[in-house]
């Protein structure tokens, strides 16, 4: 009975094995000690030696010293207050899917419970804001708000880089779920029995998003970056893999490995999964659109007919009806498809657009120094925007749930409606 989450959830055993063997891997970081609150480390290794170079040049480097809105207190307070909103909003919705009379056996159900959780665990993540970047973090974070080590990096960053495109999986299913109710008229029922939809393609997707992260674990490829609040997958300094140089700047997460190879590869082909995924979902949404339209527009010309010209008898009269009356709930199907790809759009893509947009065209440290807050409002944007994805879910659930009641019982008002949701 249980299908999609299950991917989700049974990942967890897994996880808990992956950071406890984290903990050795980076064994070689945490048993030398740090010297105060920078990035040097005591030994005599060959390791040590390189490593401490490499901080050294890390540390001179002015694009260290880069100065955005992600590296302030202020920024860890937004991405805490948003994120902790969206984590409680998406346990609203798995709470409200658990106590309904159809729980998971609905297909819409078990799709939206794969994004709720996808989204709590990365909005939970993200609600920690800088607290879990390591104390020795070589960038202009304010050492009140850096509280952990790589490990408590790792775990944040892992989190986020992990369950935000399984989230994302989801949405595209739910987008191709639409499509499969409103164009081609498929009862819940007989989308169940199609387990290649529910339970190989999400058991198959999760699998595959989850081996860059692992690898990345061993590859210490979670790091701080001035671009974000938040831990990130990437090098350590963002810029050691940029200089063109052949001997490895790297303070972490850039070594030359089979390790990093692997990596370079799933990440190429899942940044091409993703867009996919979302064009795919775009798509989706407009066929939606469309067939909504072109079936407004041939019961609005039968209605005319019938009502316009020459009445029909009694059953076709009550056959218009009852198909105006599917005519609503799909227009309502309609809307709620949109109104999800349009929170993604609001909280997701335009805020990666933006730091994009941010670390390409301000990449030069020295404009970004001399221009002190140069763009930090559209930095606050993304800190802000996007953890807020389980917010308007919430929002987009409720009030197709609140729709269906009103629908049911029109005596009731909105409020009311909205109450007995609850």
């Amino acid at each position: 009975m249980i299908m999609e989450h299950r991917a989700i959830i049974a990942t967890a055993p897994m996880l808990l094995v992956l950071f406890a063997s984290l903990q050795s891997v980076n064994g070689a970081y945490t048993t030398v000690t740090v010297d105060g609150d920078s990035c040097f480390i005591d030994g005599n290794s060959t390791a040590a030696s390189n490593h401490n170079q490499n901080c050294e040049a890390a540390l001179a480097d002015e694009r260290t010293s880069i100065n955005t809105f992600y590296t302030t207190p202020t920024a860890s307070i937004t991405a805490t207050i948003s994120g902790s909103l969206s984590t409680v909003c998406s346990l609203i919705i798995l709470y409200l899917i658990r106590r309904s009379n159809i729980g998971l056996s609905s297909v819409y159900h078990r799709l939206v419970c794969g994004i709720s959780i996808s989204d709590a665990l990365v909005s939970a993540a993200i609600a920690f804001g800088s607290l879990p970047l390591p104390k020795d973090v070589i960038y202009k974070f304010d050492p009140g708000w850096v509280r952990g080590n790589q490990t408590t990096c790792a775990v944040q960053g892992f989190l986020i880089t992990t369950f935000f495109p399984i989230g994302l999986m989801f949405l595209s299913m739910l987008s191709i779920y639409y499509i499969l109710t409103i164009i081609y008229k498929k009862r819940d029922a007989e989308l169940k029995k199609n387990r290649a939809f529910t339970l190989y393609l999400p058991i198959i997707g999760t699998t595959y998003m989850l081996v860059g992260p692992v690898v990345g674990l061993f590859a210490g490829s979670f790091n701080p970056t001035p671009f974000l609040t938040w831990c990130h997958f990437i090098a350590y300094p963002y810029y050691c893999q940029d200089d063109g140089m052949e001997d490895n700047k790297c303070l972490t997460g850039g070594n030359s490995s089979i390790f990093s190879s692997m990596i370079k590869i799933w990440a190429e082909i899942e940044i091409l999964l993703l867009n996919l995924l979302y064009i795919a979902a775009i798509i989706a949404v407009i066929s939606v659109l469309i067939a909504v339209f072109r079936q407004e527009r041939y019961i609005k010309e039968i209605h005319k007919i019938v009502y316009g010209n020459a009445r029909l008898e009694t059953d076709g009269e009550r056959k218009l009806a009852s198909t105006k009356k599917r005519q609503t709930y799909i227009k309502a199907l309609s809307v709620q498809c949109a109104a999800y790809i349009f929170s993604y759009l609001i909280c997701y893509l335009t805020s990666c657009i933006f730091s994009y947009l941010i670390s390409y065209f301000s990449g030069a440290a020295t404009r970004i120094r001399d221009s002190g807050e140069q763009g930090w409002g559209i930095q606050f944007y993304q800190v802000f925007a996007f953890p807020l994805q389980g917010f308007f879910n919430l929002l987009i659930f409720v009030g197709h749930k609140a729709y269906d009641k009103k629908v049911a019982n029109q005596s009731l008002t909105t409020m009311q409606t909205i109450i007995n949701v609850f």
